[in-house]
């Protein structure tokens, strides 16, 4: 189904109208006649064409036992005429482009099926005659459940068919007028019953319609809030972490032997907060953060979390690129290029301070509603410390990091500084300057 437009504000009760209950909307009214005639026409016709087909010859075979006084006739009506039109309509049953001449196979077959079956029933005087002028009926009785017809429609089928019967019978008069009586009364009774036969089916077929409509509104809407989901857990976590979490995975603990931590702060942001106004405060550090975030995506690394106005991001959770520690230095130096341009309006000055460290960390989710991916160990801990002893405009690394740089930065050292809760350890300034290329995610 893809007609969910007729769906709207949570509204799940169509509105009808007149007698066979259509839909008081003429669009879906349309697009209801076009599904039922083409859903009909591809899933019963073939069936319908070779059931009528093998009907008529089957029928032909009991005029040669049951009735040989006409057997000529009845073999001439129904293997001369008849059968090799409906032969053409079996061999076009899966034609697209003959739909319109398809569509009338049901009135065909009713129409020539009475006309025939009166005409010969009316040539025999006996039992078998009466049992051929009985057939009329069954084919109006047949009518709503073959041809999905409207009652209007139904009604008219059954008018045409008293008519041809009336016209048989004063054509070819028959002394037993109970019987004729008899027949034409049950006629129109069955008439007017197929009518409403016809009526509590299109009923029902539109109200099956319309149901269907709303279950396929409703899954597309499931559809549109899993994807909502997904992209807001794939916001919050690493692609492969949520990935995880939706197949059902309870506990996600992961040891990694080497990831680069960043760790940024906006110095004198604290101070600036208190001076100017909240919404200025919060569209500053969106701009700085969103930046951020789009280099992140850039260089392929993973941003782990914001606290206040810090950022922490990393590299090598995902990948065993040897180089993703060079990526997350070309991140620290496109930070400090961010901070130094006239994109920022605070009124004040921002500058960033920045702490790099690799090492061996733990990596998991954390938390029942409201989890987080985290980093834990002492290469989180220790950069952090390189960032909050660093220099504001710096990026400060550890020597583990120097070692792992190699020699493709100019490092400056920065001597042997007090690190809180590790004691002594010497430590290095990068300088962007002495960059000597940029890095690009593989």
């Amino acid at each position: 189904m893809k007609h969910n437009h007729h769906i709207t504000q949570g509204k799940f009760n169509p509105e009808y109208k007149g007698f066979i209950g259509e839909f008081s909307d003429p669009k879906l009214e349309q697009e209801y006649l076009e599904s039922h005639y083409s859903s009909w026409i591809s899933s019963n016709y073939p069936y319908l064409t070779f059931v009528v087909l093998l009907t008529w010859i089957s029928f032909g075979l009991v005029d040669y036992f049951a009735s040989p006084e006409i057997m000529f006739t009845a073999f001439l009506v129904r293997y001369a005429f008849l059968m090799p039109l409906f032969l053409v309509f079996y061999l076009l049953r899966n034609k697209k482009s003959a739909s319109k001449l398809l569509a009338q196979f049901p009135s065909f077959t009713i129409f020539v099926g009475t006309a025939h079956v009166l005409f010969l029933g009316a040539m025999l005087h006996n039992s078998i005659g009466m049992l051929w002028r009985i057939f009329p009926i069954v084919f109006i009785t047949l009518i709503p459940l073959m041809s999905g017809f409207t009652p209007i429609k139904t009604l008219v089928h059954g008018a045409v068919i008293l008519l041809m019967f009336l016209f048989v019978e004063s054509t070819w008069s028959h002394d037993d007028q109970p019987a004729f009586v008899f027949l034409m009364a049950t006629i129109t009774i069955s008439s007017v019953v197929s009518a409403l036969g016809s009526l509590l089916l299109h009923r029902v077929r539109r109200n099956s319609y319309w149901k269907s409509l709303v279950i396929d509104w409703q899954f597309k809407q499931l559809e549109v809030a899993h994807e909502k989901s997904d992209k807001l857990l794939e916001n919050m976590l690493p692609i492969p972490i949520a990935s995880r979490l939706k197949e059902t995975e309870k506990t996600i603990a992961d040891q990694h032997d080497s990831v680069a931590v960043l760790f940024a702060d906006l110095v004198g942001f604290t101070t600036l907060s208190s001076t100017i106004h909240p919404e200025q405060l919060v569209n500053g550090l969106n701009t700085i953060f969103s930046a951020f975030d789009k280099m992140t995506e850039k260089l392929g690394l993973e941003k782990i979390k914001t606290i206040g106005d810090a950022y922490m991001v990393c590299s090598g959770l995902e990948d065993d690129d040897p180089e993703h520690l060079k990526r997350l230095v070309e991140m620290a130096f496109k930070m400090q290029g961010f901070m130094d341009s006239d994109e920022l309006h605070f009124g004040a000055p921002i500058t960033i301070r920045i702490g790099i460290h690799i090492g061996p960390v733990i990596a998991g989710v954390i938390g029942v509603k409201k989890f987080v991916y985290d980093l834990w160990g002492d290469t989180v801990n220790t950069a952090s410390r390189m960032e909050s002893q660093g220099v504001p405009r710096k990026i400060q690394i550890s020597e583990q990091t120097k070692i792992a740089l190699g020699d493709d930065y100019q490092i400056q050292e920065r001597g042997i500084i007090n690190i809180k809760g590790k004691g002594e350890m010497l430590t290095y300034f990068l300088s962007e300057k002495n960059k000597i290329q940029e890095v690009s995610p593989t």
